[in-house]
């Protein structure tokens, strides 16, 4: 043996192995066995085989089932398997038998049946096995006093209309007996009227419906009690008292008053006075009557008003 080294030498292999007889790579094997195994289904995949395989067991089990008939006791309709046996001109009232032609539903179609009443079909096999509806079982009696109460409150109303419209016509004021402070006897006055016995003058534009109305509830030589009713959006237009106060308070809505150039928004309650020559008007600003009590009188109220 000499002193030198020997290195070893690596033989570079070929790219392609040698084939071996009788025998496959690991390389074949893995692939023809991920190629032989199932490939996973997907949800959709698997709902259509699931629906083929139910489609073809219903087939075959309607061949070898018998025919048979059922008759259900739920809310009182009963239907039948197809190929058994009903009478489908079998009917009564609203019941009508089971539907023929393109239609393959052989359930009996019945108005709604109002179970709460325990109502029910009534069916009944024939001598030779036929089952027939005979109609509907119509159970207890309906109540209806909720109803009927409610229609006589109705009633009521209505004619308590009627009664009001008539009984205004025949309303009157009664005297009352009071008191005379000066021969302290006992005399008849009117101290109340009814506001249904008020008589209503129309505005004098004559326009239709009017603008609005005015009434006098008392009245005498030196002072006048009344109401104004104004219709909705409309206005009383200018007027003028050259020799009377107006007092105004408002009853019911929401007034627009004009006094003079000013302009004041009114609603239930308010009030104020508009001295003799001075232009007013009253201007209803709502979409509903609005209704005014007004008082007239002579007598001076303002400083300026103080008479020689």
């Amino acid at each position: 043996m000499t002193g030198r080294t020997r290195t070893a030498t690596h033989e570079k292999l070929p790219s392609t192995p040698y084939p071996l007889k009788g025998r496959k790579l690991d390389t074949e094997k893995s692939s023809e066995e991920s190629s032989n195994k199932r490939r996973r289904e997907t949800p959709s995949e698997f709902e259509q085989t699931t629906r083929k395989r139910a489609r073809h067991s219903d087939y075959s089990a309607s061949e070898e089932e018998p025919e048979q008939t059922f008759i259900s006791r739920g809310r009182g309709l009963s239907r039948k398997k197809s190929g058994s046996k009903f009478r489908p001109g079998s009917s009564n009232g609203n019941i009508s038998g089971p539907a023929t032609g393109l239609r393959r539903s052989t359930r009996y179609r019945v108005p709604p049946l109002e179970a709460w009443r325990n109502e029910r079909l009534i069916f009944k096999r024939g001598q030779n096995g036929e089952i027939e509806c005979l109609g509907i079982d119509r159970g207890t009696a309906a109540d209806n006093s909720g109803i009927a109460q409610m229609q006589r409150k109705f009633n009521r109303l209505k004619n308590n209309k009627t009664k009001k419209i008539e009984s205004s016509r025949s309303v009157r004021s009664i005297l009352t007996q009071v008191r005379n402070t000066q021969t302290g006897r006992l005399v008849k006055a009117r101290v109340h009227r009814p506001f249904k016995s008020l008589k209503w003058s129309n505005s004098p534009d004559q326009v239709r419906p009017p603008h609005y109305t005015l009434t006098k509830a008392f009245s005498s030589s030196s002072i006048c009690f009344g109401f104004i009713e104004v219709a909705p959006f409309c206005t009383t237009g200018s007027k003028v008292s050259q020799t009377e106060n107006l007092y105004i308070c408002v009853i019911k809505g929401h007034l627009e008053v004009t006094v003079e150039e000013r302009k004041f928004l009114f609603n239930s309650g308010d009030s104020c006075i508009v001295p003799f020559g001075v232009p007013y008007s009253i201007t209803n600003c709502s979409n509903t009557k609005g209704q005014v009590s007004f008082c007239n009188f002579l007598q001076p109220f303002f400083p300026h008003q103080n008479r020689s």
